[in-house]
């Protein structure tokens, strides 16, 4: 088995394949500048005598377009609800405690938002 292992210690010469590859990207690139030049034919655009076919454009300020009035999409415009908005939902009060320690200042605390945060009054 370590006769196996010795053959990718060896380094293999790349030369030959490298050799070849050039030659035949240079052979591809000629093929295609010989088969340029000889099938190269002038291009004929426009006629050679111009001026026969010419025609008049006159400008206009709109073009008309026949309308095409299709379903209401109800989704991409706005339209009428016939269902009952929801009641509006009364803001609680905050509740009013004694202050702490006894002192006889009342602090208000906001109890919906939890933040503790307290105003003098």
């Amino acid at each position: 088995m370590s006769q196996y292992l010795d053959s990718f210690d060896q380094r293999e010469s790349l030369r030959k394949q490298w050799l070849a590859s050039v030659l035949f990207h240079i052979a591809v690139v000629a093929l295609f500048a010989v088969s340029g030049y000889t099938l190269h034919k002038p291009s004929d655009w426009g006629s050679a005598n111009p001026g026969g076919g010419a025609v008049s454009v006159g400008v206009v300020k709109s073009i008309p377009l026949p309308s095409r009035r299709g379903l209401e999409n109800p989704l991409a415009n706005d339209t009428q609800t016939t269902v009952p908005l929801p009641p509006a939902k009364a803001k609680p009060e905050p509740r009013r405690r004694r202050g702490f320690g006894g002192c006889g200042e009342e602090h208000t605390f906001a109890i919906a938002s939890g933040a503790g945060e307290s105003s003098r009054e």
